[in-house]
């Protein structure tokens, strides 16, 4: 009676469709399981590609820094060889202390190489 009660029709079902709803509900079990499993694929891809964008931002943090001290590094050349470029033009008006501005300005390139 409580079949004939769920059913709503009226009809207490045979055991053809009981083997059949079985079934649908293993269909649908399967379904959801194999459903589970390319989400959970999906997630460790997801995951993956956010670590590796993660490191390529580190890396072009890196970079950037680098680039940045170069910079400073070439800024500092640039300003020290204006100050001896001034410093042999002021020099050079007195011509003993030419001989020693040239050698003061060789002896700094040496110092930066």
């Amino acid at each position: 009676m409580a079949l004939k009660e769920r059913n709503g029709k009226g009809v207490v079902p045979g055991k053809k469709q009981r083997r059949s709803w079985k079934k649908e509900l293993e269909k649908r079990e399967k379904k959801v399981k194999c459903m589970k499993a390319e989400m959970g694929k999906l997630k460790a891809e997801g995951r993956k590609a956010k670590k590796e964008l993660r490191d390529k931002k580190r890396e072009l943090a890196v970079i950037k820094e680098e680039h940045r001290l170069a910079a400073e590094d070439n800024a500092g050349i640039q300003l020290c060889f204006d100050v001896m470029l001034i410093m042999l033009i002021l020099l050079a008006e007195d011509t003993d202390l030419v001989a020693a501005a040239d050698n003061l300005f060789h002896s700094f390139l040496d110092l930066i190489a």
